[in-house]
């Protein structure tokens, strides 16, 4: 801040005297009467020079001026402004529409209309730097230049260039201080590390320089030592020697591994009185010091204690290292603290969703005991619910018992319109329109209406579900739709509606009850087939019972997904059966050494059954074949069939199916995943059995998810019709 206060009297002659008038010079932008309003002093009051210079820091403090000019002649004070100049105009060379995107989120990305500010200008410097220095760019060169607009110097106009620097490529990693083997070892799990022959190709390593990665690569290197015994180990900052001619770098570390410890005895030590079920510890007795697994044990022991209303428990680990016999012992001591009730509830982040939707959805509620459970099932609840993208639950303490909840959220994509062009392996090329709004007007009512034609198929759907009727447990579901498919046999149309209520349970276990009436029509089927009916009505009763505690909504990782369903067909109309469809899923996270999580194991199992009471219409009955219904065969073409070769379906069937997920790309939400898919299907035994194998590329995108799917069948006959590669949109497994 720029300010000058001049005196053209002698001091003594200000003693007594007044202000007669304030003069302000040099306002452009600001009225003379908001600028009164924070001046201190004032026609009649007493000269005083800190009331002026007060004056000057509050008029600074408005961000409109360059400099503040305060002067005292005679009885006149008189304030002379410098305003900051406008900008008219910004001009960018070379910004990429991901950065202004980011400057755009962060709130610093300078536009016209705005004052002139070299604080912003200068962070906005920094950012463009930092953002190329994130993705292995040196040297970036950042340029802004500062003209007058159409020649008026408080009018200016800013160009921005940009000169992206160069990619600094890995040419090598040392690790001095240890066996080669053991150095080879910990540059594989490093961000940085030198390039390869498949650096080229998009998910492997680049072996380009990332600065910001360092911190995070010495870490590894430290833990890949302490989670091997070595508790006292010592590794030096990484040191980064690069060339700036030829955009190479060579890393070193400097380690001292020291001795190797096992872990002797493991102890948890806490108040007697206390009542509470341990975890299991991982840290194990005999086997090397693991850093990972002591951080496990402390995690698990505080839920625990958390699950008893202490919200803040200290585990503290206290290591006795016996150097002779090279063993560890560790005590696990709990100070377990107060317990602690919630005092208030507090949600941030939803632009949209309503602050009540999001209650539903967490068990932590004002007046309760806290507890981790409460925590974990509210986060996983919010998580797949579909709403949002990311999900925080903090706590902060009021006083020695009392604590306040801070959901925070960042909503996701909740609703899409899509039109556009769909493939399937089946169907082949279709036209798609579908209005998909999970969230009306933050509600959390799910609102769809879709229209699809392809080849072999077309659907007309609409359709409303309110998962909280009235903010009750209760549920209401209504829809109405149109569709017709060709199948390998028959052609099958049918039109109806359908609506039906359901009911929460506990926190994971929820039923429903829904009415479906259709009038369904088959054509294109061999005439000789006389028990079918060309034309018929169906009145169904279905009931479901879901139980759900997985961690996502698109693509979970921990957790399963157990359904029952049962379909009772006549309440009037022609057709008479009951059928019965069991689904299991189950997801188990891998984790390495380190305790991340490096894959996903995941199976399903599918049984089905049907009763014929009366009329059973073959589009009812069970195919094989396709995605989520054994992959490797062409769609619905596993079938018993008739002594023509008609494929009439079967009334029993069964799928297992197992693989093993791997992220390709966290921030694209991209898997791969290798399968095997074994299932059967038949009249009154299961006799057609058939398996395959393969893998699938499995991508989320904000719009639906998206899989490409590769499959080779194992167990087949030679007159199945296989496919090897499928492309599906909008299924899940």
């Amino acid at each position: 801040m720029k300010k000058r206060l001049a005196l053209f009297l002698p001091l003594v002659t200000l003693w007594g005297s007044q202000v007669e008038q304030v003069e302000l010079v040099g306002l452009h932008r600001i009225s003379p009467s908001t600028a009164l309003m924070k001046i201190k002093i004032h026609r009649g009051d007493p000269l005083d020079l800190e009331k002026i210079d007060e004056s000057i820091r509050a008029l600074y403090q408005m961000g409109y001026f360059q400099q503040i000019y305060g002067e005292v002649e005679g009885n006149r004070v008189i304030f002379r402004f410098v305003e900051k100049p406008s900008i008219a105009k910004v001009t960018f060379v070379n910004l990429s529409d991901e950065l202004k995107k980011l400057m755009k989120e962060e709130g610093i990305l300078v536009q016209k209309g705005q004052l002139y500010n070299p604080y912003a200008i200068q962070k906005m410097k920094n950012f463009i730097r930092s953002y190329y220095r994130a993705k292995g760019y040196t040297d970036t060169y950042v340029e802004i230049e500062k003209l007058p607009f159409k020649g008026n110097n408080q009018v200016i106009e800013l160009k921005v260039i940009i000169q992206k620097g160069y990619k600094t490529k890995i040419r090598n990693v040392e690790i001095f201080g240890v066996k080669k083997g053991e150095a080879e070892d910990v540059i594989d799990e490093l961000e940085n590390k030198p390039r390869g022959f498949l650096s080229p190709l998009p998910f492997f390593n680049s072996g380009y320089l990332k600065l910001y990665e360092l911190p995070k690569d010495w870490e590894k290197v430290r833990d890949y030592f302490l989670n091997r015994g070595y508790i006292d180990a010592q590794v030096s900052s990484p040191y980064a020697k690069v060339n700036r001619d030829s955009h190479f770098a060579d890393i070193y570390y400097q380690v001292k591994e020291g001795i190797q410890y096992r872990v002797g005895k493991v102890k948890v030590v806490y108040p007697p009185q206390l009542k509470v079920k341990l975890p299991d510890l991982v840290l194990e007795t005999g086997k090397f010091f693991n850093i990972n697994a002591m951080r496990e044990d402390i995690k698990n022991i505080t839920h625990a204690f958390q699950n008893l209303g202490y919200a803040f428990p200290e585990v503290k680990p206290l290591i006795h290292k016996d150097k002779k016999r090279k063993v560890a012992d560790v005590t696990y001591q709990v100070i377990p603290g107060n317990i602690y009730y919630i005092r208030k509830v507090y949600i941030s982040g939803n632009q949209k969703t309503l602050d009540r939707v999001i209650r539903r959805y967490v068990y932590l509620l004002p007046g309760h005991k806290f507890t981790y459970r409460d925590l974990a099932d509210s986060k996983r609840r919010l998580q797949r619910s579909g709403y949002f993208e990311k999900v925080d639950i903090k706590l902060e303490k009021v006083d020695n018992h009392l604590l306040d909840v801070y959901v925070q959220v960042k909503e996701g994509l909740s609703g899409n319109l899509v039109a556009g062009i769909s493939y399937g392996s089946y169907n082949k090329l279709g036209f798609d329109f579908r209005l998909t709004e999970r969230n009306i007007f933050g509600s959390g009512q799910t609102f769809k209406a879709s229209a699809s034609i392809s080849a072999k198929s077309s659907a007309y759907n609409i359709s409303l579900f309110n998962p909280n009727l009235l903010d009750s447990p209760y549920s209401l579901k209504a829809g109405i739709f149109s569709t017709k498919f060709e199948g390998i046999s028959y052609t099958y149309s049918s039109r109806g509606f359908y609506f039906g209520m359901g009911r929460e349970l506990t926190r994971n276990l929820s039923t429903s009850l829904t009415f479906r009436y259709s009038h369904n029509k088959l054509s294109d089927y061999d005439e000789e087939l006389t028990y079918l009916l060309p034309d018929s009505y169906k009145h169904a009763l279905i009931w479901n019972i879901n139980y759900n505690d997985t961690d996502a909504f698109y693509f979970p990782t921990d957790g399963k997904i157990l359904d029952l369903s049962i379909e009772y067909a006549g309440l009037g109309g022609d057709e008479k059966y009951i059928k019965t469809i069991a689904t299991a899923k189950f997801f188990h996270p891998i984790l390495n050494d380190y305790y991340e999580k490096i894959a996903v194991f995941k199976i399903k199992g599918v049984y089905g059954v049907i009763d014929d009471r009366g009329y059973l219409p073959i589009n009812e009955k069970f195919y094989l074949g396709g995605y989520g219904r054994i992959r490797g065969f062409q769609w619905y073409t596993i079938s018993p069939v008739d002594e023509k070769g008609n494929r009439i379906g079967g009334k029993k069937e069964f799928i297992i199916s197992p693989g093993v997920s791997t992220p390709l790309s966290q921030k694209l939400h991209m898997w791969l995943t290798g399968f095997v898919d074994y299932g059967g299907v038949g009249e009154d035994k299961i006799n057609i059995i058939r398996s395959s194998y393969g893998f699938s590329i499995d991508w989320i995108t904000p719009i639906a998810p998206i899989s490409f799917t590769w499959a080779w069948p194992l167990k087949y006959k030679s007159t199945d019709d296989l496919q090897r590669f499928e492309f599906n949109i909008g299924m899940t497994w």
